[in-house]
């Protein structure tokens, strides 16, 4: 799954939330999706951080405590059978 868009904070809020409802939406296991948000504070934040603290602030808090744990593949899980394959995603304390 790829999603782009060339803007600081804009672009953060529109790749998370496509990210959200794609990933929501598969029902990839490993997730609390309960704990995706809209927004998040950019008070005293860098531009230079805009990206980085956006992402973990939407995305990645919602993804369970991690270790060694290795979600199900994506494209296996969901069945696209295109050949592809995400093989291992391996979540590390972000």
């Amino acid at each position: 799954m790829t999603a782009f868009s060339n803007a600081d904070l804009k672009g953060v809020l529109f790749n998370s939330e496509v990210t959200q409802i794609i990933l929501e939406d598969l029902n990839v296991q490993g997730i609390n999706f309960q704990k995706f948000k809209k927004n998040f504070d950019v008070k005293n934040i860098s531009q230079e951080e805009i990206v980085n603290i956006g992402y973990k602030s939407l995305i990645f808090e919602a993804f369970e405590a991690s270790g060694s744990r290795i979600l199900k593949p994506l494209f296996i899980q969901c069945g696209l059978g295109l050949g592809l394959g995400l093989f291992h995603v391996f979540l590390f304390n972000f």
